[in-house]
């Protein structure tokens, strides 16, 4: 197929159809910085004609930026002695709490994303398609960190405890007398991905 910006004068000239601009939806939920750094922050937008339910930003220049949350893939992390994945599963990923701001046009589909404590828990990948993860990575000290470690910071254990609890409800895994408390007003997380990256709405700081 012929590159259309290659036969084009300028990538100006190629016609957008509606559906290919994101657009915020909703009300403003807050406002911060100042002058040119000035934002709007928004619950959800459309794109693709699809909705998905992330925080996003609005830039003075009617830039939409998408707060995430980076999932590694296997290839994505660089070997290093004494550093193993036990990557078992084709579907795996690895979370991390490495936050950034990405545009919006880095979206190209929604996903699932399973979080996974135990071998009998990996669901079936026909009945439930999508990720899993089972360990943390670490991307400025290289290392990994089970999901059942105990170790993290109490706002990072609370996350990783929601994130679990969510995962067991919606494969309908009876939870190990743990409360759930965190997960029950939550239905789910939109999870995003491209040909390339996956993403997670990142929590708030």
């Amino acid at each position: 197929m012929e590159n259309l910006c290659e036969a084009s004068s300028s990538c100006d000239d190629v016609p957008w159809l509606v559906e290919d601009i994101p657009k915020p939806i909703g009300d403003v939920l807050k406002i911060s910085g100042e002058g040119s750094q000035l934002k709007n922050h928004y619950s959800a937008f459309e794109f693709h004609e699809d909705t998905y339910k992330l925080d996003i930003c609005e830039t003075e220049s009617k830039e939409l930026m998408l707060n995430v949350q980076w999932f590694y893939r296997p290839k994505d992390i660089p070997p290093r002695k004494g550093l193993t994945m036990d990557s078992v599963d084709t579907r795996e990923l690895f979370y991390s709490f490495h936050k950034d701001e990405v545009p919006v046009e880095a979206v190209s589909h929604k996903c699932k994303v399973h979080f996974v404590t135990k071998p009998s828990h990996i669901p079936a990948r026909k009945k439930y398609p999508g990720f899993i993860v089972r360990k943390l990575y670490n991307p400025v000290n290289k290392r990994f960190n089970k999901l059942t470690d105990n170790n993290f910071l109490p706002d990072a254990q609370q996350e990783i405890n929601m994130l679990v609890q969510m995962t067991m409800r919606n494969l309908n895994i009876l939870p190990d007398n743990e409360s759930i408390d965190h997960a029950a007003n939550i239905e789910s997380i939109d999870c995003v991905a491209n040909n390339e990256d996956v993403y997670k709405s990142a929590y708030p700081n």
